[in-house]
């Protein structure tokens, strides 16, 4: 059996590719109503794909969860499936300076915030009696660290992953977010070898970083699936 961990898993692109292994089971991390609902409608079918409608944090409780990328100013909460881009809502809020790095972005401008649920993901494995995740995947707008930091000792059971990264402090789209070197340093100091480091977009504003356990458990036999863009940026 593989374990496949989808963290602001958006539309589910990013890892419903794992779905054609019969011994395979997403755990999925939606905060967003909206999308959660699409996605419990999308994957009613799929008894292996379970979803969670929890914002991952390094704390657990409460937090405010910003909401962005509405396609009807007039209408923000109306929703069009496939062409609203609620993929750039977050628990934090935008950077003061984003228009600045990033212009012609509309869609990076919150419209409200609502409360959301909030767990760590070392008391979701325990509760779940989770002994190893073959692939972590997060693109939680700016909390990637915070995410991958909230296994707390458990971060040994993660074999290989991808998490989302400005490039420097500069391109941050979210107040408090961590940097790609940030995220380079800690990776590597729990143990993981960072095989890769892919543009996010066309000027390298954001990266996804590839990173593998050094001496991994087991070895996988799935291929890695394309990185879907939480945030489509463009």
């Amino acid at each position: 059996m593989k374990v496949v961990f989808d963290v602001g898993a958006n539309n589910g692109a990013s890892t419903e590719g794992y779905l054609q292994e019969k011994e395979t089971y997403i755990y999925a991390f939606e905060p967003n109503p909206i999308l959660f609902e699409d996605l419990q409608k999308k994957y009613e079918n799929h008894p292996h794909y379970n979803i969670f409608q929890y914002a991952v944090a390094d704390r657990e409780g409460s937090m405010n969860f910003y909401l962005a990328g509405a396609r009807d100013t007039e209408q923000p909460t109306h929703h069009i499936e496939g062409e609203s881009n609620w993929g750039c809502s977050s628990l934090l809020p935008f950077s003061e300076t984003v228009h600045e790095a990033w212009p012609n972005r509309p869609d990076f401008e919150s419209f409200g915030a609502i409360t959301v649920d909030v767990i760590r993901l070392d008391n979701f494995v325990k509760k779940h009696r989770i002994e190893q995740i073959d692939y972590l995947h997060i693109d939680a707008q700016g909390m990637d660290l915070r995410v991958i930091k909230s296994l707390g000792e458990k971060i040994s059971i993660v074999q290989e992953g991808v998490l989302e990264a400005p490039a420097d402090f500069s391109k941050r789209i979210y107040k408090g977010s961590h940097t790609a070197e940030e995220a380079i340093i800690f990776l590597k100091e729990n143990g993981f070898h960072v095989s890769n480091i892919e543009k996010n977009d066309p000027e390298g504003y954001e990266v996804n970083i590839y990173f593998t356990r050094k001496h991994p458990v087991k070895p996988l036999d799935v291929s890695k699936p394309p990185q879907e863009s939480y945030c489509q940026i463009s």
